[in-house]
């Protein structure tokens, strides 16, 4: 059986293709993304479990409020702090 017109030649520009690949992915550090990524995530991560920063953002949350809507302040501040003092009181402090 003879391989039908130009078949070959397309297999060798595609060959090309994956070395010019395989030559692009060699050249690139290895050693950059994923460690960092990983260990920003860790840090993000542990920052979300910590019962400061869940108080912290319902305060930012709060403040952000009472800017945004200055007629309603009271209400908002009201609320912010029942959100932190609710916080305080559903999670742990940290056993050491």
């Amino acid at each position: 059986m003879t391989n039908p017109v130009g078949i070959e030649e397309k297999y060798k520009e595609m060959a090309e293709d994956v070395d010019e690949v395989k030559r692009a992915f060699a050249s690139m550090p290895s050693d950059i993304p994923l460690a960092k990524k990983r260990k920003g995530l860790d840090f993000l991560v542990g920052r979300l479990k910590e019962p400061s920063t869940w108080r912290g953002l319902a305060a930012i949350a709060t403040a952000c409020g009472a800017y945004m809507s200055p007629e309603m302040v009271g209400e908002i501040v009201t609320c912010g702090f029942t959100i932190i003092g609710l916080l305080g009181v559903a999670t742990r402090d940290k056993k050491e």
